[in-house]
């Protein structure tokens, strides 16, 4: 039994010591009345009334030791429990979490605390294999950096190879800046802190997009990649602009990695939210790729760092949207992102 069962078994013996205490002073206090007045009470009633004082301690104190057994078994034995599950937590090992069968308001906060536990491991976890990923990331670079600059350090090139080490030492060194760039982007995303939306801005989503295509003409035509844009010339999102525009570059910049001739951008209405879509023709997701696609530094074949697609996602879930990734019947991938109609003015469309 535990401290607090053996505190409240107690405290209802120490109750019904007093009540039998109190109980025998009235009686008393009637007996003596009864004298003074001249009436005599007699021995018989005078045993009567002591059995009845003892035989109402016992029933009391048995009352009360039932009545704390059972608050033992119904409360203090699961908060027991819970206290122990708690005082057990790891977000390393597994443990064994033991569950509370009150069906009260005591087995709702054990499961709300096991819930809690998993949501604690899996941020854990996905918080290591972020910077097992950012250490990569960073490491792999540096060191092709490292590489070509201790070559041309000691001379072992020739003047063509040292102008092709200088490129990709050049080229390293963007991409290493990307990453840090993105990785700080994406933790920025992350703070716990309320977001801040006195900053968004009504913005005109088909002008970001035509910005866009004039600022990658040229990768469009090496790649003879065709962008078609569907969008309402008058479509507008609540959102800081900077934002717009990185989902554009992300999604506009992924689709025309892998389309073969034409990426699309289409939009429709439907139960008062906007569906926002960008296409290509390309091979589509693997299989295996759809349900990770998402997640950060997953690199799908082709691309690039893999926290794109992540930074997207975090933009969309803290305006309260929502994302998905699929193929289309006739081929090719789809990223569709859906907005509530006080994000979108689709009202006046």
């Amino acid at each position: 039994m535990s401290k607090l069962g053996i505190k409240i078994i107690l405290s209802y013996v120490a109750m019904a010591a007093i009540s039998t205490i109190v109980f025998t002073v009235v009686i008393r206090t009637i007996m003596l009345d009864s004298v003074i007045f001249g009436e005599e009470v007699d021995e018989r009633t005078q045993m009567a009334f002591s059995s009845a004082i003892y035989a109402g301690f016992l029933f009391t104190t048995l009352l009360s030791l039932i009545t704390a057994l059972i608050f033992e078994i119904n409360i203090v034995g699961p908060v027991a429990t819970i206290r122990t599950n708690i005082k057990n937590i790891s977000l390393e090992k597994e443990m064994d979490w033991k569950k509370v069968k009150s069906k009260d308001e005591l087995e709702d906060i054990n499961k709300e605390l096991l819930y809690m536990l998993k949501k604690l491991r899996d941020a854990n976890k996905n918080q290591k294999e972020f910077f097992q990923n950012t250490s990569h990331e960073l490491k792999t670079p540096l060191m092709s950096i490292q590489g070509y600059a201790e070559a041309i350090k000691d001379g072992v090139m020739e003047e063509d190879e040292m102008q092709n080490a200088l490129d990709i030492i050049i080229e390293e060194s963007k991409g290493l800046s990307n990453v840090i760039t993105s990785v700080l982007y994406l933790s920025s995303m992350d703070k716990v802190e309320k977001y801040d939306d006195k900053k968004d801005t009504w913005i005109n989503i088909d002008e970001r997009i035509e910005r866009w295509k004039s600022l990658s003409e040229n990768i469009l035509a090496d790649k003879n990649i065709e962008v078609v844009d569907n969008v309402p010339v008058n479509l507008e999102i609540l959102m800081m602009q900077e934002k717009v525009d990185k989902l554009i570059n992300n999604l506009l910049g992924n689709a025309i990695r892998y389309a073969k001739t034409k990426v699309e951008i289409d939009f429709f209405v439907q139960s008062n939210k906007a569906h926002l879509l960008i296409s290509d023709d390309g091979n589509g997701f693997d299989d295996s790729d759809v349900d990770k696609i998402f997640d950060r530094f997953y690199k799908g074949e082709g691309g690039k760092n893999g926290l794109g697609l992540a930074i997207v996602k975090a933009i969309v879930d803290n305006y309260k949207g929502q994302i998905r990734a699929y193929n289309k019947e006739e081929g090719g991938a789809v990223v569709e992102m859906v907005f509530d109609d006080s994000i979108v003015n689709i009202s006046q469309l």
